[in-house]
């Protein structure tokens, strides 16, 4: 319970790694300089995008330090929803990719948000807390939460990233119980 009466923000993180070394270093959350980074999702070329990190995860907080959000969002192509603390301005950042799931509702003057809406409901059920009201997050957009100040800024759209260009399609009939289908699978070629 002081959890929730406590101002600040308290970040948790639980997943099962899909990408990456399992090593302690990519446990989440990641801390970067100023950013501490929490990430749904995965980049299937992160390898060849974050070369020297030991995870896709890595890679995004790195760039986010040096870069900020808008890089990430409109080049990186894959799954990434990800939730940071940016010690620079004191704000909680979330940005929502349209292949991961995010949900947030208030209770009180605080917010608890998790990757699945059944978590989150646990969470305020065990401590007997009301569900004020939900925090809708739209796919591409950086939302970002002044900490200190408890205000939300204006969000910012970002343009899906533009696949590369070592990236072309290929179809394949897919059958399944309602018939045959053609179904488009990204290739990427290595230059």
């Amino acid at each position: 319970e002081r959890v929730f009466s406590t101002p600040g923000a308290v970040c948790m993180h639980a997943r099962k790694m899909t990408a990456g070394s399992k090593v302690y270093a990519a446990t989440h959350p990641i801390h970067v300089e100023n950013i501490t980074l929490m990430h749904n999702g995965s980049i299937p070329n992160w390898q060849s995008i974050f070369p020297n990190c030991g995870s896709d995860t890595i890679g995004i907080a790195k760039m986010l330090a040096e870069d900020g959000i808008q890089r990430i969002a409109e080049t990186i192509d894959g799954a990434k929803t990800l939730v940071w603390l940016d010690a620079s301005d004191n704000s909680l950042n979330f940005f929502k990719h349209s292949e991961r799931p995010l949900y947030m509702y208030k209770t009180g003057s605080s917010y608890v948000y998790a990757s699945e809406e059944w978590m989150v409901f646990k969470a305020l059920d065990q401590y007997g807390l009301p569900r004020d009201g939900q925090v809708v997050f739209e796919d591409g957009y950086h939302y970002k939460y002044m900490v200190l100040e408890k205000e939300w800024a204006e969000p910012v759209k970002y343009k899906d990233p533009v696949p590369p260009a070592t990236t072309s399609n290929y179809s394949k009939k897919k059958v399944d119980g309602m018939g045959v289908t053609e179904v488009a699978y990204p290739v990427t070629r290595q230059i």
